[in-house]
């Protein structure tokens, strides 16, 4: 089957739908165990998710994880990257 150029409304919908960063990790998660992850990694990945909500506290940033995109994380880490 060709990919179509379009999205269908279903895609559309999930595209606009806003999520915590607990509820992303909980679908993740529920991947990871469907892939038959090791719990370890699964551990793994829960300490780097908490340690960049940590970081994020750090620098005073009020956004969830999934709210940033790479602009906005280039940007905050070039300038805190400056005052060091």
């Amino acid at each position: 089957m060709a990919r179509r150029k379009r999205l269908t409304d279903d895609e559309l919908k999930l595209i606009d739908t806003k999520i915590s960063d607990e509820e992303a990790f909980k679908q993740f998660k529920r991947n990871c165990l469907i892939r038959n992850l090791r719990p370890a990694t699964i551990k793994y990945y829960k300490s780097e998710l908490l340690a960049v909500k940590a970081s994020l506290k750090e620098l005073e940033i009020k956004k969830d994880i999934v709210q940033l995109t790479q602009k906005v994380n280039c940007t905050l880490c070039k300038g805190h990257f400056e005052k060091a």
